[in-house]
């Protein structure tokens, strides 16, 4: 029997949707998926909570100036897209909105991977001085996604993240 490895290989992780009626872009209660928008490409972001595990399509900020510039100055953002932050240590963060153009939430985790706070609806700052969005323990990194994603995803203190890169 002849058969294409790569073929095989990107169909399966697909079968259980096709054999569950469901589309790519639907969210799977229980599944592996979360694609509002097409194919996630580049580094992801799986989040597992209660509700299931979503995957989402992330930027990776591990520089002080990635970090430093984050999601500034974008006026949109798909709903399966988000920025994941890495720190050099594991302490009390703070975050503002300056120059940040979308409401975003702000999930924040410990070094192994739990949820330690969840920072919703951080809105745009317009004007000096901006509203600062502490860690209320701390952390090594943060995961900025749209607002409202924190609520659609059900994420709590102690749901986890996995990173791919």
């Amino acid at each position: 029997m002849n058969f294409d490895l790569k073929k095989l290989l990107i169909f399966v992780p697909i079968l259980p949707l096709l054999l569950a009626g469901c589309q790519v872009g639907d969210i799977v209660e229980g599944g592996e998926v979360w694609m509002d928008q097409g194919e996630v490409q580049g580094p992801t972001a799986t989040m597992r909570t209660a509700k299931g595990n979503f995957v989402i399509d992330v930027e990776i900020a591990d520089t002080k100036e990635e970090r430093t510039k984050g999601l500034m100055y974008r006026d949109s953002m798909n709903d399966n897209h988000g920025m994941f932050f890495v720190f050099d240590n594991e302490e009390k963060l703070s975050f503002w909105m300056k120059n940040t153009l979308i409401p975003l939430d702000m999930i924040f985790f410990d070094s192994n991977y739990r949820v330690v706070h969840v920072q919703k609806n951080a809105r745009p700052c317009k004007a000096d001085p901006c509203e600062v969005f502490p860690s209320i323990k701390p952390a090594k990194y943060v995961l900025e996604v749209k607002a409202g994603t924190s609520d659609r995803l059900e994420i709590k203190e102690g749901d986890t993240v996995q990173v791919n890169i």
